[in-house]
C-alpha cells in the first residue's frame, strides 16, 4: 500500500480511535504507528468500500469497517467516510470519519 502513498503523506486519525489516533507523517510513521498496530488477522478488521465520489483532488469513500473483536469474537460493522487527497497519482492526505468509541472497543477491546 505504501506505493500508493506520497512519501510525505499526512495520515490523520481522529482522537479516540485508540492507539492509532494522531497525525502520522511519511511512510515510516504510517507503517510503524498505523499498520503495525492493527490486528494481524484480517478477519478482525477490513475496510469495505461501498461508494466512491471524486471531487477535484479528493476521493471520498463511503463504507464500513467490518470484522470480529480479537478477544470476544463479536462481529462488528462500523460505517465510515474516508477522505483522500490526491496529487500526481499519489495520496498526500488521508482523513477518516467514523465512530471512534465503537471502533476502539471492537478492534482493541478497550472502552
Amino acid at each position: 500500500m505504501l506505493d500508493l502513498l506520497d512519501p510525505d503523506i499526512e495520515w490523520v486519525v481522529p482522537a479516540g480511535a485508540g492507539p492509532l489516533a494522531g497525525v502520522h507523517r511519511g511512510h515510516d510513521d504510517v507503517l510503524e504507528r498505523m499498520f503495525l498496530r492493527l490486528p494481524d488477522d484480517p478477519a478482525h478488521l477490513v475496510a469495505e468500500p461501498d461508494e466512491f465520489l471524486a471531487a477535484g483532488d479528493r476521493v471520498i469513500v463511503f463504507g464500513h469497517h467490518r470484522g470480529r473483536s480479537p478477544r470476544e469474537g463479536v462481529s462488528f460493522s462500523i460505517p465510515f467516510v474516508h477522505v483522500w487527497t490526491m496529487r500526481g497519482g499519489y495520496a498526500v492526505r488521508y482523513e477518516p470519519y467514523f465512530d471512534t468509541a465503537a471502533f476502539r472497543a471492537a478492534v482493541f477491546d478497550t472502552p
